[in-house]
């Protein structure tokens, strides 16, 4: 594996087995009603979700120009991804895009996240993002990752363990 090598990874997975849907727009103020409603009504559940939370303080996002909280350029990058569910990372594991999730499943939830994993470094982006490279914001935020991949900037500090790596995998 390249990471036990020493080497830097950026990962886009396809799938991820633990994992909820992206969701741009934040449900209502009720999650539990909201989910019941739907449920008596033989509707599709809300995802659930209450936007990011963006360490806008990293790298990446001040050459993004992201805010703390969800903007408009967001919206494909959001939608077309998985919010990782990493409840098994320790507790000052942060992600650097958090997806807020609802009070009732209380899940940390990452979208953009970086670690060491043996002598490696990895960056890990849960979005699609070859669904939406045609948009220009998509297009900007993947040049954004490979570059700081390769800078010297990239220097995760967390470490993840092997069970979450193939997680991603």
């Amino acid at each position: 594996m390249l990471l036990n090598k020493g080497e830097k990874v950026i990962l886009f997975p396809k799938k991820l087995n633990n994992s909820i849907r992206g969701m741009y727009c934040t449900d209502f103020w009720n999650y539990t009603m909201f989910r019941r409603i739907s449920e008596d009504m033989g509707r599709e559940v809300p995802v659930g979700t209450l936007g990011l939370l963006i360490n806008k303080e990293h790298p990446t996002m001040k050459e993004f120009g992201a805010e703390i909280y969800s903007t408009p350029q967001w919206y494909n990058i959001v939608t077309h991804g998985e919010c990782a569910i990493l409840d098994g990372t320790p507790e000052n594991f942060r992600p650097i895009v958090q997806v807020i999730d609802n009070a009732e499943r209380n899940h940390k939830l990452g979208l953009l996240f970086e670690a060491v994993h043996g002598m490696g470094k990895l960056l890990v982006c849960t979005c699609r993002i070859w669904e939406v490279i045609d948009r220009p914001e998509v297009q900007y935020f993947a040049d954004i990752l490979i570059n700081y991949a390769h800078s010297d900037s990239f220097a995760p500090t967390s470490e993840i363990d092997m069970p979450l790596v193939r997680h991603f995998s």
